[in-house]
């Protein structure tokens, strides 16, 4: 495994190319108007970060394919990994549809952000008593520092950009597709 493998090279082509389309949507950079439209400037970088969010979290679930083998020989193991599986499968489909609706520049692409937005911390609680109820752990025990911090930052920088989305002339010349 410690070649670059098929997988590596699909992710690596999907990422390029996702960057090279949206600077390519940027060379629009003005409407009649003068002001900004198309996916350029700050625009460009979240459309980058919503790119590579489903890619994120097929990786997590493929993280965690040996824990899921681990789990399923234990007492409402199985159970545990449905619901995991189910939620990151959930999100996944949310982060596609956001993805699509930003490229098509449809109208409701910031709405459905801010819906992604709130669906990961949601997810993870909901991921989280899951667990301690089927494992019977105490959700202290599994809300650790560790676990606790990248999704309090994840949804601080989320809260910037549903920020910009409300405030953003670009975002407004941008999505009006219907």
């Amino acid at each position: 495994m410690g070649s670059f493998s098929i997988w590596h090279w699909a992710i690596l082509v999907i990422v390029l190319g996702s960057i090279w389309y949206a600077i390519y949507l940027s060379s629009r950079k003005v409407n009649a108007q003068g002001q900004p439209e198309g996916i350029g400037g700050w625009l460009m970088l979240m459309a980058i970060g919503v790119t590579i969010a489903p890619l994120r979290t097929l990786s997590e679930i493929s993280k965690n394919v040996e824990s899921y083998g681990q789990l399923m020989a234990i007492p409402n193991g199985p159970a545990t990994v449905y619901v995991e599986v189910g939620l990151f499968l959930a999100l996944l489909v949310l982060q596609v549809i956001v993805a699509v609706a930003l490229y098509k520049k449809k109208r409701t692409f910031p709405r459905l952000y801010m819906y992604q937005w709130i669906a990961a911390p949601v997810i993870v609680l909901i991921d989280v008593l899951a667990i301690s109820y089927f494992l019977k752990v105490a959700p202290g025990d599994l809300l650790t520092v560790d676990a606790v911090v990248p999704v309090l930052a994840s949804f601080a920088f989320g809260a910037i950009w549903v920020w910009y989305l409300s405030a953003s002339v670009r975002v407004r010349n941008t999505f009006t597709e219907a």
